[in-house]
């Protein structure tokens, strides 16, 4: 990647690694809503131990690939 693509991508300053509580911050949901989500499957995770890590990447490729658009972002239909 090129210094220009670089400093466009928000992700490039993060740790290649993420921890849940990194990630819930960075997501801005609760350490418990991102779990439930890495459980569905829709943020891929790994298990280290007792806990879950997040690479980087593979979180970005997770929410290109949830990105909402037109009638799809109403938020009524949405949990919380």
């Amino acid at each position: 990647m090129d210094d220009m693509a670089s400093s466009h991508d928000p992700f490039a300053q993060l740790p290649s690694i993420l921890t849940v509580e990194e990630t819930a911050e960075l997501l801005r949901v609760t350490d418990e809503k991102l779990r439930k989500l890495i459980k569905e499957g829709t943020i891929p995770a790994v298990r280290v131990g007792r806990t879950f890590r997040i690479y980087r990447n593979e979180l970005r490729d997770a929410l290109e690939g949830t990105r909402v658009t037109g009638d799809d972002a109403d938020e009524s239909h949405t949990e919380r």
